[in-house]
């Protein structure tokens, strides 16, 4: 399809054509006006379905449902919070608890309590696929899905979490300053093998910070592979 119909977009992306519209504002995208309404280049759709997501129709599921299962079903160790899983789902974390106690009603997501190494050993919630019949049934439409982007990152870093400061057992994470020492926090956590401080790094350091990360002595040609390619999502 050489252009696109506001009508087709929303279609193509799971949502609706208001939604479209102020999307398209939002964006400062400029639609051609021609006797059948407003249409869309490629390119123009593309950033709508970055912004917006893309959601397969599925029988007895939401458009935010289907986004909490796509986010969880690229975290296969389970996203932390509530909170972790709007964040990765591209929702509110007002919707995504209430997306998370329907999918639990559901059988679709499993919480459970699990000890997590934050410093000390505490109890914390931990939310994960529950990868049974139902999922089974749903799991390749789900994978089609594109969660919302819509250009966020999280603001840079006042300091280390608490929880990943067993990371810098011979220095002093509570003295650590950003970005004075972005560099180094950012070599400490993305070279660990700790899937929570590689995930937190990757999505609060600089692009800068990550890259330098790539260029230091003994990391392996796959390492360096991924760093880049953390470095490039960063910019």
């Amino acid at each position: 399809m050489d252009r696109w119909s506001t009508a087709a977009v929303a279609s193509a992306l799971g949502t609706t054509v208001p939604r479209i519209h102020r999307a398209v504002k939002a964006l400062g995208v400029q639609p051609d006006a021609g006797r059948n309404g407003q249409t869309l280049t490629e390119s123009q759709v593309e950033r709508l379905r970055e912004r917006l997501g893309s959601a397969p129709k599925i029988e007895g599921l939401t458009r935010e449902q289907v986004f909490v299962l796509a986010a969880l079903n690229c975290r296969p160790a389970g996203l932390r919070s509530a909170r972790a899983v709007a964040r990765d789902a591209g929702v509110s974390p007002t919707t995504a608890g209430k997306v998370l106690s329907a999918l639990i009603a559901r059988n679709l997501v499993r919480r459970d309590v699990r000890q997590l190494l934050e410093g000390e050993i505490v109890d914390g919630e931990v939310y994960t696929i529950h990868r049974g019949a139902e999922w089974r049934s749903i799991a390749e439409r789900i994978r089609t899905a594109v969660v919302p982007h819509a250009g966020r990152r999280p603001p840079a870093p006042m300091r280390v979490p608490r929880r990943l400061w067993h990371h810098f057992w011979n220095g002093s994470p509570a003295t650590v300053e950003f970005p004075r020492d972005e560099n180094y926090v950012a070599a400490r956590l993305l070279r660990s093998d700790d899937p929570q401080a590689v995930a937190w790094a990757a999505t609060r350091m600089s692009a800068a910070a990550i890259a330098h990360v790539s260029r230091l002595r003994g990391v392996s040609n796959a390492e360096r592979t991924f760093l880049r390619n953390l470095a490039r999502a960063a910019r």
